[in-house]
């Protein structure tokens, strides 16, 4: 079934999808929201008017005034820990990134069952890859068929590493579009929100043993994802991107060091490339994305699950994920490959 056939007509919000009462969880996790509010444009201004003041009054430079003028104005908007609650996302701003950002990574998606965009779901992604590309193409609905049509901008968050949320500019980029940060507190935050969740399960670990031609998903020891999704009673919908390691060549420079520090300090140190070692951000010429989503991993809704549950409902996941794979590797170039599972 295309994925793109399943959406007619305007889509019904989810129950609670923008009831805000639920904002701040009792997670033992530390609300980083300036006064427990998302700051207004009004507080960088204020901010930005003072520090200009206080330049002049001290006759410094033009160009000291212009620089801290312009970091108190950003200040604010940088500190106020949006990311935690998803309070910054912007629709219009989401949607001219459906119409006008291309990243360079064509992309389709397949869905094997129909997804309801009344619904809600726990969307679990593999393989992450160098760059995690497909993450990006699904955050901007630039897929064929797009996204945004099976799953409405409006009803979903994406899932992000709290390192990119440190990137000046960038984060700003990603909050408007409905990336949150990757804790447990804000995810469930967005799932109390009775809004869906997009998650790259392997993260780091999964991004730091990505080959070209080699399927490894590191899933064996990630069960989180499943404990939420029971808690909640969401469906679990595993998906697997054929290409995506292939976009890079990961480099075999100090990789068991770089393995080792991104364990140890949840940070990659990536050195990979593409056809040119020159400009390693370009990818390898003629790979192309194909996403497949699986069919949904029924949960019985329990807020306190025991591991037993756990264990049986992730090998479920885990079951599809590989059922998934081995369907369709030889559709997409990939006859001869084995799903690894670690």
């Amino acid at each position: 079934m295309r994925c793109g056939t399943i959406v007619k007509g305007p889509h019904k919000r989810p129950p609670n999808a923008f009831d805000h009462r639920h904002d701040t969880l009792n997670m033992g996790e530390k609300d980083t929201r300036v006064g427990g509010k998302q700051t207004t444009w009004p507080k960088c201004v204020a901010a930005g008017i003072a520090a200009l003041a206080v330049c002049i009054g001290l006759k410094q430079s033009v160009l000291a005034t212009f620089a801290w003028t312009l970091l108190a104005f950003y200040l604010p908007s940088y500190l106020d820990g949006a990311e935690h609650t998803g309070e910054r996302y912007w629709p219009a701003y989401a949607d001219f990134c459906r119409s006008n950002i291309t990243h360079g990574f064509p992309m389709t998606m397949e869905c094997e069952e129909e997804i309801d965009p009344a619904k809600q779901y726990l969307f679990a992604s593999h393989p992450h890859g160098i760059l995690s590309a497909h993450h990006g193409v699904m955050m901007t609905g630039g897929s064929k068929p797009s996204f945004h049509d099976i799953s409405p901008m409006d009803t979903r968050n994406h899932l992000g590493a709290s390192v990119i949320f440190r990137i000046p500019i960038y984060r700003e980029y990603l909050l408007w579009i409905g990336c949150v940060d990757a804790s447990r507190a804000t995810a469930e935050r967005v799932l109390k929100k009775g809004k869906s969740l997009v998650i790259l399960v392997g993260g780091i670990a999964e991004q730091m043993v990505s080959q070209v031609k080699d399927h490894t998903v590191y899933v064996k020891k990630r069960k989180g994802h499943i404990r939420l999704a029971i808690k909640y009673g969401v469906p679990v919908v595993p998906a697997y991107v054929f290409g995506e390691t292939d976009l890079y060549t990961h480099s075999s420079f100090l990789l068991k060091f770089r393995q080792w520090f991104a364990k140890t300090f949840q940070m990659a140190l990536l050195v990979a490339y593409g056809d040119n070692k020159w400009l390693p951000w370009k990818p390898h010429k003629g790979v192309d994305l194909h996403q497949v989503f699986g069919k949904p991993v029924p949960v019985e809704k329990n807020e306190k699950p025991t591991q037993e549950q756990i264990d049986k409902v992730h090998q479920a996941y885990v079951d599809e994920l590989v059922r998934v794979f081995n369907k369709y590797k030889e559709k997409y170039g990939y006859k001869d490959y084995e799903l690894k599972v670690i």
